[in-house]
């Protein structure tokens, strides 16, 4: 079952003033319980304008939004609250939202919302706090006193201590050093893993998509451009580049290397499997 589903979502920033801009346009997508799913696209391209309303931020200029089969807007101001929980979403830069007293005061903002008790809170805290790698001592910390790496994984737990059914993120690892990244994107692909949440993950980074995504989103020109199994979506480099976007540069090079006859097999999208390809090949070159 769609745990996301849009029919005919159109958003028109500036609607009826002389600053129109067509955001979305006419956007029919399904996304199942339980993907991992990239979302990519130039600047401008609608990724952001898109993720606002599936977490009800912005509200549909036509069109609807589905979550759990249930028309977001249809159902009345007092459920919007509910599908926020539901949908959880991260923003760029997210410790820049940090504001309690302590760590662990900002992780149970959330669940305190929720009117949730001060047992289930303090549980969910903890929680949260053990996906992202955050100590129990850092817990008692004020969120200005940490690193920057760990105010990233303290504002990313705040949401996970909802424990919504969808997990977005937009650009997690913008800024980051790339050991930051990798220890970032590990969590959120454990945490894929470990709960069975759907996942959304906008980003700049064809590397990291190929590597974790089970599904692409490719947005262009405020349109879906295509939604497709990861392998697929990056079969044809010259596609994505025409429209401002890359390929895994190791995917672009088994991709000339099989228009020149050098390999057949199944796309390469990481540098794991393109050292088993190339193996694989140099094998093949010494039995002949």
């Amino acid at each position: 079952m769609a745990v996301i589903k849009t029919e005919h979502l159109t958003y028109i920033y500036g609607a009826g003033t002389p600053y129109e801009k067509r955001a979305l346009d006419d956007i029919n997508l399904s996304i199942e319980a339980g993907e991992f799913v990239g979302v990519i696209g130039h600047t401008g391209s609608g990724k952001s304008t898109l993720i606002q309303h599936f977490n009800a931020l912005l509200k549909p200029t036509s069109g609807k939004v589905y979550i759990d089969g249930v028309d977001v807007w249809a159902a009345g101001k007092a459920a919007l609250q509910g599908f926020r929980f539901d949908v959880g979403l991260v923003f760029q830069y997210p410790e820049h939202q940090l504001f309690e007293e302590t760590v662990y005061k900002d992780i149970a903002f959330g669940p305190r919302n929720m009117g949730l008790s001060e047992r289930e809170i303090d549980e969910r805290v903890r929680e949260a706090a053990h996906y992202v790698g955050l100590t129990e001592a850092m817990l008692d910390h004020s969120p200005f006193e940490i690193s920057g790496g760990q105010k990233r994984r303290a504002a990313i737990a705040g949401v996970l201590s909802m424990r919504p059914k969808v997990l977005i993120l937009d650009e997690p690892t913008a800024g980051l050093d790339p050991r930051g990244r990798d220890q970032i994107l590990r969590l959120i692909a454990d945490y894929h893993r470990t709960t069975g949440s759907t996942v959304l993950i906008v980003s700049h980074s064809m590397e990291d998509v190929a590597r974790y995504a089970s599904r692409i989103l490719i947005m262009n020109n405020a349109k879906v451009h295509a939604y497709l199994p990861v392998r697929e979506a990056f079969s044809d480099p010259e596609v994505l580049m025409n429209m401002g976007l890359s390929v895994p540069p190791i995917t672009r090079v088994f991709h000339r290397l099989s228009q020149k006859g050098l390999y057949s097999g199944p796309e390469v999208l990481t540098l794991e499997e393109g050292k088993a390809a190339l193996k694989a090949m140099l094998g093949g070159a010494k039995d002949a």
